[in-house]
């Protein structure tokens, strides 16, 4: 799933309407394992957007740091591509890539140990389904299994079957 594609999936979950968190977390059909984490909203509402700003953070900087390398020759000549590769990395250690992408991992971390074992779980909510999307595009994994729950929802939804 591509980037635009995990946006554009992401977009129409988030402008669906949704009941609220507490009252679906409440139903007793809901599996225990999807109660827990959306329990865990709260924190997550927490820690994902610092996450997301320092990701953010940390593209700008790898994208300057191939601004200020020049303009990339190509690979037809490997010698010149290799010297433009390494002036872009100087140029990032300069710029502290390297810091925002340690921070961006210690983010990542404490969401990752908190929502791991519920990432491979099937999510049966559209609240569910869309934290583990936002979750998914925020560390960069679990994209199909968000992209399988929100197909398993679709196939059973009466609206959409």
């Amino acid at each position: 799933m591509t980037a635009s594609t995990r946006r554009a999936a992401l977009g129409a979950i988030l402008s669906a309407p949704l009941a609220s968190v507490p009252a679906i977390a409440a139903q007793s059909s809901l599996p225990d394992y999807e109660a827990q984490f959306l329990a865990l909203l709260p924190q997550l509402r927490k820690l994902l957007p610092p996450l997301e700003r320092a990701k953010a953070y940390m593209a700008t900087l790898y994208a300057l740091g191939d601004r200020q390398a020049g303009e990339h020759p190509g690979w037809g000549d490997w010698k010149v591509a290799s010297a433009w590769a390494d002036r872009a990395t100087a140029a990032r250690k300069r710029n502290g890539y390297s810091e925002a992408w340690d921070s961006v991992n210690r983010h990542s971390a404490k969401i990752d140990e908190l929502v791991s074992e519920f990432m491979d779980q099937r999510m049966t909510t559209l609240p569910a389904i869309a934290w583990k999307a936002r979750i998914a595009d925020a560390l960069d994994c679990w994209e199909e299994e968000a992209g399988s729950d929100l197909a398993a929802w679709a196939r059973e939804d009466g609206a959409c079957a």
